[in-house]
């Protein structure tokens, strides 16, 4: 298991992210689940990537 903060999971999400196409590839070649807190889950209503306040 990889834990990665909201930054990694924002990058993905964006293709126009300067990280997207470098976070494709390293994830490509693990072979370990990326996996993010509970914390990161909480941001995404907030950054307007899911339904919810903010």
């Amino acid at each position: 298991m990889i834990l990665v903060d909201t930054g990694a999971w924002l990058a993905l999400a964006d293709k126009g992210d300067a990280y997207h196409s470098r976070l494709l590839r390293k994830n490509a070649t693990h072979l370990e689940p990326l996996m993010a807190t509970y914390h990161d889950r909480v941001d995404a209503p907030v950054c307007g990537f899911a339904d919810g306040p903010g």
